[in-house]
């Protein structure tokens, strides 16, 4: 009885883990794509390399 008990939370604590590195892989997708988006958007603003910047 004690076996099948342990069994079940040791899968519930592997579940778990899995559920919290697909979160936090995805959060660090998500920051990536922003922070690339950003720069992106920062590069544009600033016009091509070696013109002066837009009035």
């Amino acid at each position: 009885m004690m076996l099948s008990t342990g069994l079940g939370f040791l899968s519930l604590l592997y579940v778990l883990v899995l559920v919290t590195t697909a979160v936090l892989v995805i959060w660090a997708l998500v920051l990536t794509i922003m922070l690339l988006r950003s720069v992106l958007a920062e590069r544009a603003a600033r016009g091509p390399a070696g013109w002066p910047p837009p009035l």
